[in-house]
């Protein structure tokens, strides 16, 4: 069960040319769902199930900026915080008993995998070309994440931390009406940093969404479209 405030601002300046939103919300989960690991009741070992702990309480804010630089370039610029405190989530704190804690650490704690701070920035153009209906076309895009916790297990008793990502990818290109060719790099300054808390591979894992390692490296390519 969530419970949502939200209050916020849309508007236009110079004559529609900028836009501007901002949002503050706060919201309360109720009986989280999520993934947690208890012992085997039907034999040894231990078992991952889905459940539903707990109380989460978050608050943020949200603002985004769009401008008509000129006729053909655009830009969008934007940022998030996001600050969240949970309680009543010992099932979801097993693994601070085995660091040295008990399963009430956990209780206060912040989300996982929800940075703190986020924002992002894209430039684009768009240029006709010819008299044929042609155009060339362009973006610069940049996405900045804060470092993100990877678990519910407080900093003390060594948390799981996934690093600040940072990545830029630009694309040039071509497109007449059907078709559209274009070029780009990805992660154009071949940053480095883990999309996830784990990277020891997949291994057969049936929940390889909690399975991750390094993010891609700088990647060029070409791409080439036709729609019928």
């Amino acid at each position: 069960t969530v419970t949502s405030y939200e209050i916020g601002y849309k508007g236009t300046l110079l004559d529609g040319r900028v836009q501007l939103s901002w949002t503050g919300f706060i919201y309360e989960y109720k009986d989280l769902q999520s993934f947690f690991t208890q012992e085997n009741p039907n034999g040894p070992g231990f078992q991952t199930v889905a459940g539903n702990v707990g109380v989460l309480d978050g608050w943020g804010s949200e603002i985004e900026f769009y401008a008509a630089l000129t006729d053909n370039v655009t830009l969008r610029v934007g940022g998030s915080w996001l600050d969240s405190e949970a309680n009543n989530v010992q099932a979801f704190c097993g693994a601070a008993v085995d660091l040295g804690g008990t399963e009430d650490d956990c209780e206060g704690e912040p989300l996982p995998l929800a940075p703190e701070f986020t924002a992002f920035a894209v430039l684009n153009g768009s240029f006709p070309v010819g008299g044929n209906g042609g155009e060339v076309f362009g973006n610069i895009a940049w996405s900045w994440e804060d470092d993100m916790r990877g678990d519910w297990i407080p900093p003390r008793l060594g948390e799981q931390t996934i690093t600040t990502i940072d990545q830029t990818d630009i694309v040039i290109g071509y497109r007449q009406d059907r078709w559209i060719v274009s070029g780009y790099v990805e992660n154009v300054f071949d940053n480095t940093w883990s999309d996830g808390t784990f990277g020891e591979g997949f291994d057969g894992s049936p929940y390889p969404q909690y399975v991750c390692g390094p993010a891609r490296p700088r990647t060029a390519g070409l791409r080439a479209s036709y729609s019928f």
